[in-house]
């Protein structure tokens, strides 16, 4: 009996344990079918079962309330995932919107400037054609003036040309007499008599001090080193033909001293230039007196609002006259109508230069 209890123990212990595994695993698919998972199939190889009565088919009664399926760490883990999946791809779309609308808010930015600038550029380049058309224009408005207003101290309308590298007084005064009474330019307009020499390859002008030598005139030292060497003689075609001179100097003090002192011979010296009265002398050689001749005395007069000294003739009309038109100009004519048209030119000069 003893033995036979010692051999039953061993397998009442197996049989406990293969109750307790049946247990086991009926606890594991009750989880499992809560779970909506699928039993697992569990092979005959690898668990011994207990033999039990077979089961009826009966359907089983669905539960009243449902069953909430049990949260783990796995299903946690794959819901974030999901929802950062849907985060970051949100984001990644909202950003290459964001993007878009900036590149095109740029695009728009960059073709408005562009059209500005296009503006301005235009507005520059017909401005500037603008001003060089008008520059253009002045500049050869200017170049086709017919008055040369800066070839000589006032503007002219016509010129001749002596030479005078043969001339002494009298073929000076002769031809200037003669041109006198044979020219005939236009009414009011101006004739500049241009003495020239040869000098290199062209002709100049003669200087001042070199014209009053050929006339041989007794010109005061005080008044010659005053003289500048610009000077002008022509004709003014108004009541036939009237001679003028313009002297420049660069000292008013002594040209004017120099002129009182001059005056004792000026119409011996210049007269002939001037001379269309019987009172002035013709003669066309130097006059042998060196004191004013009878009869022939300077005054003053008022011409246009200047100081002139004159020579009267019987009557009471000027047949000579000079006077300062400034500090540094000379004027000598042969009538008031003549020295009135100079000051209107020079002062028509001066405005141009």
């Amino acid at each position: 009996m003893a033995e036979n209890e010692q051999k039953n123990k061993p397998l009442e212990e197996n049989l406990k344990d293969e109750a307790i595994a049946q247990l086991i695993e009926k606890t594991k698919r009750s989880a499992s079918r809560s779970n909506n998972a699928p039993a697992e199939k569990q092979s005959s190889s690898n668990n011994a079962r207990i033999d039990s009565p077979p089961k009826t088919n009966t359907p089983a009664k669905e539960s009243s309330s449902p069953i909430k399926p049990l949260r783990t760490f796995e299903s946690d883990l794959a819901e974030t995932i999901d929802q950062k999946k849907s985060s970051v791809l949100s984001v990644n779309l909202a950003e290459k919107k964001r993007r878009e609308e900036r590149g095109q808010s740029s695009e728009e930015k960059e073709s408005q400037g562009t059209f500005l600038i296009t503006i301005i550029s235009i507005i520059l380049i017909v401005g500037g054609v603008g001003i060089l058309s008008t520059l253009f224009f002045f500049r050869n408005k200017t170049e086709v003036a017919p008055a040369p207003v800066f070839e000589t101290i006032i503007a002219y309308d016509n010129q001749e040309k002596i030479a005078t590298e043969s001339l002494n007084r009298g073929s000076l005064i002769e031809g200037v007499r003669t041109y006198l009474k044979e020219s005939t330019p236009p009414l009011n307009s101006i004739t500049n008599v241009s003495f020239t020499i040869q000098k290199g390859e062209s002709r100049v002008v003669i200087s001042a001090q070199r014209f009053l030598a050929i006339l041989e005139s007794r010109t005061p030292e005080i008044f010659l080193h005053s003289l500048g060497s610009d000077f002008m003689y022509g004709i003014h075609s108004f009541n036939g033909n009237e001679a003028f001179l313009i002297l420049k100097t660069k000292s008013y003090e002594n040209a004017f001293a120099g002129m009182l002192g001059w005056e004792k011979t000026l119409v011996s010296d210049l007269g002939p230039l001037f001379a269309k009265a019987s009172l002035l002398p013709e003669s066309t050689t130097t006059p042998a007196f060196s004191e004013v001749p009878d009869g022939i005395r300077f005054s003053d007069v008022i011409v246009k609002n200047k100081d002139t000294r004159a020579i009267r003739e019987p009557g009471g009309r000027i047949v000579f006259l000079y006077g300062f038109t400034d500090n540094e100009t000379i004027v000598f004519a042969s009538s008031e109508e003549t020295f009135a048209e100079l000051l209107k030119r020079f002062a028509s000069s001066k405005l141009i230069r």
